[in-house]
C-alpha cells in the first residue's frame, strides 16, 4: 500500500524527485533531490549540491519530502558565505542579522514543521557570492562540534607567539602579524563572530571584512618575504604595495559586488611576485629558499582540497586551508631557527 501511494504522489507531481524519510535518517542531504525553476519548468539538477554560478537575480528552488508521520525536521545550509537564503517563509544569511537565526549555528538552520505525507519545501537564494544550496535535512538538532578547529587555531597562536620570543625582528614580526590576520580571516570566513556574538550585526564583517583582513595578511607576508631574501629590487616590491593599498582603499569606499575581481587580480599579483622570486633564489640553489618554499606545502595542499571538493560538489568549507595554514605556521618556526640570517638586522633594509 505504501508502494502504491508513492507511486501515486509521483505521477501527480510530474515524476518529481521525492525525498522519502524513514525511521533510519538521521542526517538526510537533500542536494541532488532539489529541483530548481529553469525557464519556467522544474528540472531536478542531479547534482550532490546544486550551482548556480554568480546570478544577479534571486533564484528559485524546491524540495518535495514524503513524511511517514507529522515531524518536526531541521534543515541546514552548509555555505556561510550566501547572503539570503528563505525556506518556508524565513530568511537567513550573512546579509540578516544574526538574531534572525532561531537556532545558535554558524550556517543557516531552518525549523520545519513536516506534516503527514508530502511536504514541498519552496526555497529561494540571492547572494553576490557564488550562488549554491548545500542542503541538509536533520531529524534533530543539529549540534556544532568545532573542536578540532578551535585546537588548530590555538596551535596556530602558540607557534607565532614561540615566533615572537625566538625570533622578534622586522622580517618574523611582518610573518606573524600575517598569521594573525590569517586566522582571524578565517573566524569570519567561518561564521564565527554569528557563534560566539549572536547580538553583534556582522554583516560588514562578513563580507568586506574578510577581504580586507585577506589583502592585509597577504602584504604582510609579502613584507616578511622581502626582508627574509633581503630583496635588491626595492622598485617591484614598492609597485606591487601601492597597488595592494589601492585596492584596500577600493575596498573600503566600494560596494561588495565591485570588490571580488579586484582582489583576486592583486593576490594573483602577489603571488607571481613571491613566486618569481623564490624561484629564482632556488635556481640559485639556495638553501634558504628551498626550505622556505617547502614549508608553503601544507598549504598548497590545503588550497588543492578546499579547490577539488568545490569543483566535485563536496562538503563546502575551508577548514582543510586552516588546518594546513597552521602547520605552514609551526614550519615557519623552525625555519626561522634553522636560518637566524633572515633576522640579521646588520642587513635589514630600509624602504622609502
Amino acid at each position: 500500500m505504501k508502494e502504491i501511494i508513492i507511486l501515486l504522489l509521483l505521477l501527480q507531481t510530474s515524476f518529481a524527485d521525492i525525498v522519502e524519510l524513514n525511521a533510519h535518517n538521521d542526517v538526510v542531504p537533500l542536494g541532488s533531490h532539489i529541483e530548481v525553476l529553469t525557464h519556467g519548468k522544474w528540472e531536478v539538477t542531479g547534482h550532490s549540491i546544486p550551482n548556480f554560478g554568480f546570478p544577479k537575480d534571486e533564484q528559485s528552488a524546491r524540495v518535495q519530502i514524503y513524511s511517514p508521520l507529522n515531524k518536526k525536521v531541521f534543515i541546514e545550509h552548509r555555505y556561510v558565505h550566501t547572503d539570503m537564503v528563505t525556506i518556508n517563509g524565513l530568511t537567513l544569511g550573512d546579509r540578516i542579522h544574526s538574531q534572525n537565526q532561531i537556532i545558535p549555528h554558524i550556517y543557516p538552520v531552518f525549523p520545519i514543521e513536516l506534516k503527514k505525507g508530502l511536504n514541498t519545501i519552496h526555497v529561494k537564494v540571492q547572494s553576490q557570492e557564488i550562488v549554491t544550496l548545500p542542503l541538509f535535512l536533520h531529524f534533530q538538532k543539529p549540534i556544532e562540534s568545532y573542536w578540532l578547529y578551535w585546537l588548530f587555531n590555538t596551535l596556530g597562536l602558540f607557534f607565532l607567539f614561540l615566533i615572537h620570543i625566538k625570533t622578534s625582528c622586522r622580517a618574523s614580526v611582518s610573518f606573524i602579524a600575517y598569521g594573525l590576520f590569517f586566522l582571524f580571516n578565517h573566524f569570519l570566513i567561518e561564521g564565527m563572530g554569528t557563534r560566539f556574538f549572536p547580538n553583534v550585526n556582522w554583516t560588514w564583517p562578513m563580507n568586506e571584512g574578510y577581504f580586507l583582513s585577506a589583502i592585509t595578511y597577504q602584504l604582510f607576508l609579502l613584507d616578511s618575504v622581502f626582508r627574509i631574501f633581503k630583496w635588491e629590487k626595492k622598485r617591484d616590491y614598492q609597485i606591487v604595495l601601492s597597488t595592494s593599498f589601492f585596492i584596500l582603499l577600493w575596498i573600503v569606499f566600494l560596494p561588495y559586488r565591485f570588490i571580488v575581481i579586484p582582489y583576486f587580480i592583486n593576490a594573483g599579483i602577489i603571488l607571481i611576485f613571491i613566486s618569481y622570486y623564490i624561484i629564482r633564489e632556488m635556481r640559485r640553489k639556495n638553501r634558504k629558499a628551498i626550505y622556505f618554499s617547502l614549508t608553503w606545502l601544507p598549504a598548497g595542499i590545503g588550497v588543492s582540497i578546499s579547490i577539488y571538493s568545490f569543483l566535485t560538489d563536496q562538503y563546502l568549507h575551508s577548514f582543510s586551508y586552516i588546518y594546513m595554514g597552521v602547520v605552514q605556521i609551526y614550519l615557519m618556526f623552525h625555519f626561522f631557527l634553522a636560518y637566524p640570517s633572515s633576522c640579521d638586522e646588520n642587513k635589514e633594509l630600509k624602504i622609502v
